[in-house]
Formats: C-alpha cells, sequence, structure tokens
C-alpha cells in the first residue's frame, strides 16, 4: 500500500562514507540513484515508508571554499516537496510556502520551485526561476509604484486603521502610492466555484487512486463513507459542497472548459494584467482578510461576511505574498502584494522592503479569549 504522507529529513554524508583503508565511496554513484532517483523515491513510497532521510551528494555539490553546485539537490528536493501535496482545485490552488517571514519563503521557494514533469502548470518554471535569495538582497519599497485596490476592500472599517498605517509605511520609504486604482476583476467568483467543484471530483479521485485503497477510489465512496458515518463525521456539518461536486460531469465537460477559461480571462488579462499596464504598476496592494473569525460549530462559519483579495490571484496563476500589517482586537490582518505571472522575485522584494520597514510581526500566542 502507498503511503498517505511523504517526511522527509536531509543530511550530506550519505554520498560519501569512508570505508576500509581510508578510501571513499559515491554509494549513491554506485546503486545508480542519481540516474533513477525518481523511480527510488516511487519505491519508498510504495515500500509505505512515510520518513526518508535524504540529502544532496557531497562530492559534487561542494566544489571548495565558498562554491557550491545545488543543481541536483534542487531537482530531487522539489520532487519530494511535491510528493503528497494535493489541491483542491490544481487550476487554482499552488503549494507555496508558509513561514515567519519573506526570507524564509525566498528560501523554501528557492528549493520548492522548478518544473515537474507530472505537473503541466510548472512547464516554464526551470526557464523562468532565479534565485530569489538574490531578489530580497536590498529590497527597498523607494521608487517602487504600488497601486491600492480598495475595490477588494470592500470599505472594512474594522481593517481601515491597519491599512491606513500601512500605507504611512509605504510613503514613508519613498514608494509611490497610487491610491485608489481601477481593478476590476469582473464577476468571476461563479466560474471560480463551477471549475471548483469539477476539479475537486477529478483530484481527489487521482490522489485516492495513488493511496492503494480500494475501499476509497472516488469522490462517491467518501461520500458514502460519511453517510454510513453520519453521526460521527455528519455531526456538525454536512457534505452539500461534495454533492455538488459529485454532480459534475469530469474535466472534459465544455461548461467546466468556459468556466476556467472565462475566470482566467476575467482575473488575470481584464484583472490584474490590466491593472498594472493602465497604472503602471510594480505590484497591487489590498488587505488580506478581514479579522479571523472563531470557529462555530452551530451555525457554521462567517466567510461570507468577510473580505479577501486571494482570489484574483490565485485563479489567474499570479505571485501574491502576504505579510504581517497589523492587528484588530489581537486578530492578526495580512497586507497583499500581488503582480502578473512570474513576477514572484519582484513581489517577493516588495513585501520583503515592506516588511522589514513596517515591523508588524508578533509571536504566535495561544490566547484563551480576547480583549475587546
Amino acid at each position: 500500500m502507498a503511503a498517505t504522507y511523504f517526511l522527509f529529513a536531509t543530511g550530506i554524508e550519505n554520498s560519501c562514507p569512508r570505508i576500509a583503508g581510508g578510501r571513499r565511496v559515491d554509494q549513491l554513484e554506485s546503486c545508480g540513484h542519481y540516474r533513477k532517483w525518481r523511480e527510488d523515491f516511487d519505491l519508498v513510497q510504495q515500500l509505505g515508508i512515510g520518513h526518508l532521510r535524504y540529502g544532496p551528494p557531497i562530492t559534487s555539490t561542494w566544489l571548495g571554499p565558498g562554491r557550491y553546485d545545488w543543481g541536483f539537490a534542487d531537482e530531487t528536493f522539489c520532487d519530494l516537496h511535491r510528493r503528497g501535496i494535493v489541491p483542491i482545485a490544481h487550476s487554482q490552488d499552488t503549494a507555496g510556502p508558509m513561514a515567519r517571514s519573506v526570507a524564509d519563503t525566498a528560501i523554501l521557494l528557492d528549493a520548492m520551485a522548478g518544473s515537474d514533469k507530472v505537473d503541466r502548470a510548472t512547464r516554464l518554471a526551470d526557464a523562468r526561476r532565479g534565485c530569489y535569495r538574490d531578489a530580497i538582497e536590498g529590497a527597498a519599497l523607494k521608487g517602487r509604484r504600488l497601486g491600492i485596490a480598495r475595490t477588494l476592500i470592500h470599505d472594512d472599517a474594522r481593517v481601515a486603521p491597519v491599512l491606513e498605517s500601512a500605507l504611512r509605511t509605504m510613503r514613508e520609504h519613498g514608494a509611490e502610492v497610487v491610491d485608489p486604482i481601477e481593478f476590476d476583476a469582473g464577476h468571476y467568483h461563479g466560474d471560480e466555484f463551477t471549475v471548483l467543484c469539477h476539479e475537486f471530483k477529478a483530484d481527489l479521485a487521482k490522489y485516492l487512486a495513488e493511496r492503494g485503497d480500494p475501499s476509497l477510489q472516488s469522490l462517491a465512496d467518501v461520500i458514502a463513507f460519511n453517510e454510513r458515518e453520519a453521526s460521527r463525521e455528519l455531526r456538525w456539518f454536512g457534505q452539500e459542497l461534495m454533492l455538488q461536486a459529485q454532480a459534475t460531469e469530469g474535466l472534459d465537460a465544455p461548461n467546466y472548459r468556459k468556466a476556467r477559461a472565462r475566470a482566467r480571462r476575467l482575473t488575470g488579462r481584464r484583472g490584474i494584467d490590466a491593472a498594472i499596464a493602465r497604472h503602471q504598476l510594480d505590484a497591487i496592494v489590498a488587505i488580506t482578510f478581514s479579522p479571523a473569525f472563531c470557529v462555530d460549530p452551530v451555525n457554521g462559519d462567517h466567510a461570507g461576511s468577510m473580505i479577501s483579495c486571494s482570489g484574483p490571484a490565485a485563479v489567474a496563476g499570479c505571485p501574491h505574498v502576504t505579510v504581517p500589517g497589523g492587528f484588530v482586537h489581537g486578530l492578526p490582518v495580512g497586507v497583499s502584494f500581488f503582480a502578473g505571472a512570474w513576477q514572484d522575485a519582484a513581489v517577493l522584494s516588495i513585501a520583503h522592503a515592506f516588511e522589514q520597514a513596517h515591523g508588524a510581526r508578533q509571536w504566535p500566542q495561544f490566547r484563551p479569549t480576547l480583549e475587546i
């Protein structure tokens, strides 16, 4: 049975142990791992091994004092990072790092980013990638032209002080703030949901097939399981969204294809790209999300009353970074920066400069209650 998760640790000594007589032998080369590493990773998962210690070959990685070649390590680590990552909707979800700072995010992206032969969306990634750590070196807000998308904020009075404080920081550090900008992604939400339902059904089936459990091979199997175990699985919430997804007709359905193309056009070419070009911006800025709400098992969540700016970038396939902007009654509120496709390095640089200048991050806390 295939492993249901895949974790790994890294080291460097495994490629060059010292054996009898003091001679060093690269055992990874001897066993053919450099040629067949993908097959080796496949076998590890098929054996049900969920934890693996793995490291780059020191003999070819370390070239001398201060000189390294990370080519093989980048390729293999990218593959390891992707194993076990399952999107809800493959055209709208991205496996991105969550880190304590933009600098840490850049380090993670240097290891994660790259083309993957089983992920068509990454086919151009190798040609477009750079060194994200280099991109944030010396990052500054001075001279950056930033547009404020107030249409994504909907005049939420609770977050207004956080936004105004962020804008002061940007201006004080030399950014040219265009406030507001004309940003209109149209009515893409219906198409986004249509795509979500279709892709969730297909992507879940693909994931379940790789798990090797014959009793769970499809969304229909999951729905049936929940119904059998309703007293436990459906105690607080139903599965209405799953039922809607189950009713879809596959990724070749005309309504899915039309919805996906229309949503990407509205959020990308007519949304983000148009705003960037119209106002000659380096990035678009908005409040990321409303203050967090409490988990409510009786009435459900309150997402319908929340603001969120993450949708356009996710649907269009554009880079989006959120950093701490401030707090509302002790609840964190983020400031988002996003731009056109493949502008990852520029967005990271701007977000890093803002984060360093604004200094809003606080250590996470587990509070029993909030001070209102």
